[in-house]
């Protein structure tokens, strides 16, 4: 169990950005430190309705990929897949490193 710690702390990450992602859809709740910097105040955004339009997908598409990275990697360490869930930690790091990056500059736009 120890070696899924953070296996499980990537699922919870990955469902709780689903579940942010969900909650700014329907209930236009913008999340300070998920969605928006965690020192914005909400009412200070240019275009609300811009910034929920670019970040819903974008945010639920990443939160996806982290519950599967998730399941995947407790999947490799219950059948001791060592080197294989190191290649997936590696190959999600890089790709989420660059895609959070491009994400967080067009975020800016609506600031």
């Amino acid at each position: 169990m120890t070696n899924n710690i953070f296996d499980l702390a990537i699922f919870l990450g990955g469902a709780y950005m689903i579940y942010c992602a969900i909650n700014m859809k329907t209930n236009d709740v913008l999340k300070a430190g998920v969605i928006i910097p965690a020192t914005m105040h909400p009412g200070s955004i240019k275009d609300k309705e811009g910034l929920k339009a670019y970040t819903y997908p974008r945010l639920l598409g990443q939160g996806i990929a982290m519950v599967i990275m998730a399941a995947i990697g407790i999947f490799c360490d219950l059948y001791g897949l060592t080197l294989v869930h190191l290649g997936l930690y590696l190959v999600v790091l890089v790709g989420y490193i660059i895609t959070n990056r491009k994400f967080e500059q067009g975020k800016a736009k609506y600031y």
